[in-house]
């Protein structure tokens, strides 16, 4: 008998003609030993035949005995090649151990159902079969073979495999995912949630099943989730939350969930299934982009209440301006009425120059485009001059000042002029939002090594809302629509820019609207240090010693005109050009000794003609003195590199001018 090329153990046999009974019932179950008749074998035969599964009978030693139509499908091989042989024909030689194992259950009288094993094909592919096997027994009762039903389950073991493979992947996915895969039982209850999780949060499996993920959500979050995750499992709906999470350094970061029921058949809930991503990095950005948004909306409306101030800060020296020079064309106006309309005019024109000045100051600080010129200076001389420059207002609005300083010097490393800058706009500040017959009251002790100022006043004082922003840009306490106070909204600011830059800081205080405001100055004191003598002051009025010969170049005519009177006025000689082509021409012809030109000019530019007039030999001791628009620090930069001596903004300052004048010709 043939055994795939093995000697193997022998199996009982059974003589000629118990295998022709077999034989001839074609793998018929013969249990029993009650005689069949030849119809219910017919129609157990054509059974067989139309069986989808293989139906295969065989001797105890392996001989195949019967192989019906569902064999001849599943296998390959025809009832002639098949029957007669050794059933190693369809068992791989790695799968014999186990058929011998069942045969030995076999013969002991056993049914062996559903073995899953694999078999070969007549093409010698393999496929995986679910075989139920069955002793055939003799008349005697003796088992003298075996019936075998097959059926092909290829299909569903690769199914298998595939789904195998598939929750392989699923789970690699899972767990190399930053996002937190969960799964609750139907009572939402967590009984699975991925590694994620533990990484996070630092959670043990243990700890975070069941409710103790919840013990590492944020204290403030938790009523809300357990709130909105009961609303889910009672309503069977989508669930979707956020909420902090306690992360294994201590830090909170925001996720968003996402869960959603499974339901059985019946329509009750299986499972949940959900997911918990970190968003904390997109919902800071967007946090910090709406609070952007919201800042630039606060400033563009600061702006455009900004431009309307400007608008009409700038109208309200205008008009009486205007009203002046009206007044001065009247022949019958007597000398008091021109000198009061020309003091009023100056007044105005002042107030123009520091609106401009203000803007230039802060656009330079913002820029970073300003230098303290930093010195010893006395407190006390710095807020006198801030006082007396403050006092017409003062007195104007008929307020009651009083002031308070240490006993002893007190010194400070500063910017004079800024420092002095800061006080003067805290001073008229206290004037301006106080109503007349007020107080305003100056202080100022040292506290340890810095020195504090306070500028108390009893006026308008400042509401708990607007507290907070008052140094900010474009904001102003009287939030009237009339703006009766006047001020560009900026003052405040440039004394807080101005007040760090010198190592110190402000802070405003006020018990609310109509309760007064203080603002606190602190700055760093120095040692006492010997005061420099003062500064020899001249009069402002006073004519120079001689005249010189001053080139004035401007392509403003009405500019020209009246800067040449003024200097004709004081004892100068005069030449005028009115484009830099003129200016070269006239500085040949006239060679002056001073020269103020404007640095826009048609033709040739007033660097250009600078240089022009440097190169001449005959001109090399002449002073020239830019005059322009422009304050910043770059653009005094370039007109020293170009050759200027001196950089005045426009309007020109007469008393400095005249400083200058004056000290030329004591040269």
């Amino acid at each position: 008998m043939r055994m795939n090329g093995e000697d193997r153990k022998p199996l009982p046999s059974i003589s000629p003609g118990e295998s022709q009974a077999i034989l001839k019932t074609r793998g018929a179950t013969v249990e029993n030993s009650s005689r069949q008749q030849p119809d219910s074998e017919r129609v157990l035969a054509s059974i067989i035949e139309s069986s989808h599964d293989a139906i295969v009978s065989k001797t105890l030693d392996g001989t195949i005995l019967t192989w019906n139509t569902g064999a001849q499908r599943l296998f390959g091989y025809s009832t002639e090649q098949a029957v007669g042989s050794h059933i190693s024909l369809i068992i791989p030689k790695e799968h014999m151990r186990d058929e011998e194992l069942i045969l030995s259950r076999i013969c002991a009288g056993e049914r062996v159902e559903h073995y899953e094993t694999i078999r070969r094909r007549l093409n010698g592919s393999l496929i995986h079969v679910s075989i139920t096997v069955s002793p055939i027994r003799n008349a005697a009762g003796e088992v003298v073979g075996a019936s075998k039903i097959a059926r092909d389950i290829s299909d569903r073991i690769q199914a298998e495999v595939e789904l195998h493979k598939s929750e392989e992947r699923y789970r690699a996915l899972v767990e190399a995912s930053a996002t937190v895969v969960w799964r609750t039982d139907p009572k939402g209850e967590v009984v699975f949630a991925s590694d994620a999780w533990n990484k996070i949060t630092g959670q043990t499996d243990e700890e975070k099943t069941g409710w103790g993920w919840l013990r590492s959500i944020h204290p403030d979050d938790h009523e809300r989730t357990v709130e909105l995750w009961d609303e889910s499992l009672k309503n069977k709906t989508l669930h979707e939350n956020q909420f902090r999470v306690r992360t294994r350094e201590g830090a909170y970061r925001w996720f968003s969930v996402r869960g959603v029921p499974i339901f059985n058949a019946d329509g009750s809930v299986r499972e949940w299934v959900g997911a918990n991503t970190d968003f904390h990095d997109r919902k800071t950005a967007e946090d910090a982009l709406r609070s952007l948004a919201a800042d630039l909306s606060e400033m563009g409306r600061r702006k455009e209440e900004f431009l309307a101030t400007l608008a009409h800060e700038l109208r309200n020296p205008l008009a009486p301006i205007r009203s002046g020079l009206q007044l001065l064309q009247l022949t019958d106006l007597s000398k008091d009425e021109a000198e009061q309309t020309r003091t009023m005019m100056e007044r105005q024109l002042g107030q123009l120059v520091r609106l401009v000045d203000d803007l230039m100051d802060v656009s330079r600080i913002v820029t970073g485009k300003i230098e303290l010129q930093k010195k010893s200076v006395l407190l006390s001389d710095v807020l006198n001059s801030a006082i007396e420059t403050s006092r017409v207002l003062i007195d104007q609005m008929h307020h009651q000042l009083s002031v308070s300083l240490p006993s002893a010097p007190v010194r400070l490393d500063a910017d004079f002029t800024r420092l002095a800058q800061v006080f003067l706009n805290l001073l008229n500040n206290a004037a301006k939002y106080t109503e007349p017959n007020g107080s305003i009251c100056v202080s100022a002790h040292l506290d340890g090594k810095d020195v504090l100022v306070s500028v108390r006043d009893s006026g308008i004082g400042i509401s708990s809302e607007q507290l907070p922003s008052i140094f900010d840009m474009f904001t102003q306490a009287d939030q009237s629509l009339e703006k009766s106070r006047g001020g560009l909204g900026i003052g405040l600011s440039l004394v807080r820019r101005l007040v760090e830059m010198h190592g110190g800081t402000v802070n405003a205080n006020s018990s609310g609207v109509g309760c007064g405001a203080e603002f606190v100055v602190r700055i760093p004191a120095q040692g006492e240090q010997q005061p420099e003598p003062p500064m020899k002051k001249s009069s402002e009025g006073e004519k120079t010693n001689s005249s010189l010969r001053i080139l004035v170049v401007d392509d403003n005519r009405d500019s020209v005109a009246t800067l040449t009177m003024l200097l004709r006025r004081l004892g100068h000689q005069t030449c005028a050009a009115f484009d830099g082509e003129e200016a070269v021409a006239a500085a040949r012809r006239f060679d002056p000794q001073v020269v103020l030109l404007d640095i826009g000019l048609p033709k040739l530019n007033g660097y250009e003609v600078c240089r022009w007039i440097r190169a001449q030999n005959q001109s090399q001791y002449v002073t020239i003195i830019a005059q322009t628009g422009w304050g910043q620090e770059e653009t005094r930069q370039k007109t020293s590199d170009a050759g200027f001596d001196h950089h005045m903004v426009k309007p020109l300052d007469p008393s400095t001018l005249r400083k200058i004048l004056s000290k030329l010709t004591q040269e």
